[in-house]
């Protein structure tokens, strides 16, 4: 039996007229897992957040248990059973888990009063119901990611959640987390609850999904029951070809030592242990250093630091010999270092400016025409960034913020891969791109490897690591805790075990 059915979406967004949803239907079984799958700008995530109340149709009609209803607002969706799930999870870091959950519709006493000790008991019940271990005390700051997520979870199905969404779930999980997640979303189909969720990779439809439906272009091309259709079928669906990556790396020829990093810590004072704690590694030219490691230990301080956003309390960093210590990124940038990061929305890109303006804006003097910019310089630059990067676009006067999250993505990575830098830092490179996309963009990554680049990779994607790297460093509360040499004995499944800390070993590269 149907839970849910959108008949005729459709949504453009202006000013560019946009289309991201063309007359889309949608149909989905009651207790059933259900993957959505597609090119960036494909139109997923649109449709998913009009079922969420987060947009609004143009024009379209949904229906909920047979009966047709209007969704203005998340708030409506919660009360219809309607729950999302970002890919950016939306938690309060300094709160407890328990506070995070209710919070809007907390328990009270007195009729006034928060209570505490029943919201606690709420959360324990529905963990034990759901077999979401969670700690109601624990703090979202002090929980993996994997950990916070099913907080994200516990926090819809305590609104009353049939219906579940999953944005990119697994995007920032580690092997043996998103076993567990897809155990959970088992067990909530069996229990009733129909799951949605939107993903990019093939392997995990056919692993948890019941059906899939396939969007290319703002269109709902195909439907298949999961268990009848092939990996490669989905594929040949979503992009015109039946394999889902076809990275060619060759053996390395590595070249002087580019990067060094000795020793460097940084110590806040309202923490027990250091941020970061003994990091020593060294990248060399043509080398690819993977950094694996659970969000939350300590990735994003290391890149901080070496980019000099964020302040060393001790150790040495020096690129090509110079040392680097204290300098901001505007001089590391001139020492030849570009950088990807992970929060292409609010360190990557300026939403509110023009597509030109985002891939100039780290090199201006560039396209400087006396005390003027050169626009027919600047247009066609431009322009053969959007087009060699497949940036779906009307053109380069569109303002970033209207691109889709896998668009604004390849116009970040266009940007810094611009020439052959002496150094690139880059973080999670694919996240929320298509198999086509992702495929060019791991050819460009070894490109540039080949070429003589020193890069420090950085991702949640333990394959795309064992994919690209040469080296790979596991950190783990600060540490990097062992560096392994890329070989054929390397899994998933065991740098997970160095990720999670049951696994320990030698740091030396």
């Amino acid at each position: 039996m149907s839970i849910i059915r959108m008949e005729g979406i459709v949504k453009t967004y202006q000013p560019n007229n946009v289309v991201a949803n063309a007359g889309i239907d949608l149909e989905l079984e009651e207790g059933k897992i259900h993957a959505i799958v597609g090119e960036n700008g494909a139109g997923k995530t649109t449709l998913m957040k009009i079922l969420y109340g987060e947009e609004q149709p143009d024009s379209g009609i949904i229906f909920i248990d047979n009966e047709k209803v209007n969704i203005p607002s998340p708030l409506v969706a919660n009360r219809l059973g309607l729950g999302m799930v970002h890919q950016e999870f939306q938690l309060f870091p300094s709160l407890t888990a328990a506070q995070n959950i209710v919070l809007g519709a907390e328990p009270k006493k007195a009729g006034f009063f928060y209570d505490n000790k029943k919201a606690d008991e709420i959360i324990k019940d529905l963990s034990i119901k759901y077999s979401l271990q969670t700690n109601p005390k624990t703090m979202i700051q002090r929980m993996t990611v994997g950990q916070k997520q099913r907080v994200e979870i516990l926090k819809m199905l305590y609104r009353g959640a049939r219906i579940l969404i999953l944005d990119e779930p697994t995007s920032v999980l580690v092997e043996q987390e998103i076993e567990a997640l897809f155990k959970t979303m088992k067990r909530l189909a069996d229990s009733g609850n129909t799951i949605v969720f939107i993903t990019h990779k093939l392997r995990e439809v056919k692993a948890v999904s019941d059906s899939v439906f396939i969007m290319k272009s703002g269109k709902m091309v195909a439907c298949r029951d999961t268990k009848s259709v092939s990996k490669e079928d989905i594929c040949y669906l979503m992009v015109g070809r039946r394999s889902e990556y076809s990275i060619n790396k060759q053996p390395g020829q590595p070249g002087s030592v580019v990067l060094d990093v000795n020793n460097i810590r940084i110590l806040e004072k309202d923490l027990k242990q250091p941020v970061l704690d003994a990091i020593t590694f060294r990248i060399r030219k043509g080398e690819i250093f993977g950094i694996a490691g659970v969000a939350g230990n300590g990735q994003a301080e290391l890149v901080e630091a070496l980019f000099g956003l964020r302040k060393l309390s001790s150790g040495e960093v020096s690129i090509n010999g110079q040392m680097i210590l204290g300098s901001n990124p505007k001089s590391i940038r001139a020492c030849g270092v570009a950088y990807v990061p992970a929060e292409r929305t609010a360190r990557g890109s300026a939403g509110q400016a023009c597509l030109w303006e985002n891939l100039i804006v780290s090199n201006t003097a560039r396209f400087r025409k006396r005390l003027l910019l050169d626009m027919p310089a600047i247009n066609l630059f431009a322009d053969h960034k959007v087009s060699s990067y497949r940036i779906k676009a009307e053109n380069n006067s569109m303002q970033a913020g209207t691109l889709s999250g896998g668009n604004l993505q390849k116009l970040v990575l266009s940007r810094e891969f611009d020439g052959y830098p002496e150094l690139l830092i880059i973080e999670e490179p694919t996240r929320g791109l298509d198999v086509k996309s992702a495929d060019f963009v791991y050819s460009r990554v070894l490109d540039m490897r080949d070429s003589g680049c020193a890069i420090l990779l950085i991702s949640s994607d333990l394959n795309e690591i064992i994919a690209l790297s040469d080296f790979i460093g596991v950190m783990y509360r600060g540490k990097i805790t062992i560096i392994l040499t890329n070989n054929q004995e390397l899994s998933s499944y065991k740098i997970g075990e160095y990720m999670m800390g049951v696994r320990t070993g030698k740091v030396k590269n």
